[in-house]
């Protein structure tokens, strides 16, 4: 979400895309369901109350864990090198990572994981 970018890969097929563009606004949305191409697009392999769900599945573990433990040396050797964007202080945010992952800083997890989902989409250009 940093710099208005989402990761969403599974859904990044081009002929799906182009058949989201193609679609007038009304069908995303049928009886105040959201998402509603999305959700019939996938009733073959989810079940109805996942299909259903209003509220989003929180995914099991801790944003903290991922980005100071099991993403670290990565995120370290993305923010050593220069950001391909040119819209990161890269000096600067290896500074504050390192601060972060030695106080187990659990409210700034979710921006540097975003931060990592973005430094992995930037370096596939």
């Amino acid at each position: 979400m940093l710099a208005s970018i989402e990761s969403r890969v599974p859904y990044l097929d081009h002929k799906l895309i182009e058949e989201a563009w193609n679609l007038n606004e009304e069908h995303f949305i049928s009886n105040s369901v959201t998402k509603y191409p999305l959700r019939e697009g996938m009733s073959e392999y989810i079940p109805v109350h996942v299909r259903n769900a209003e509220k989003k599945f929180q995914r099991p573990g801790r944003d903290a864990y991922l980005v100071y433990n099991h993403f670290k040396k990565n995120i370290i050797d993305f923010l050593s090198t220069k950001d391909p964007l040119n819209i990161l202080n890269n000096e600067r945010c290896l500074k504050k990572y390192r601060e972060d992952v030695k106080n187990d800083n659990v409210q700034a997890a979710g921006l540097w994981f975003r931060i990592f989902t973005y430094l992995i989409w930037a370096n596939q250009l």
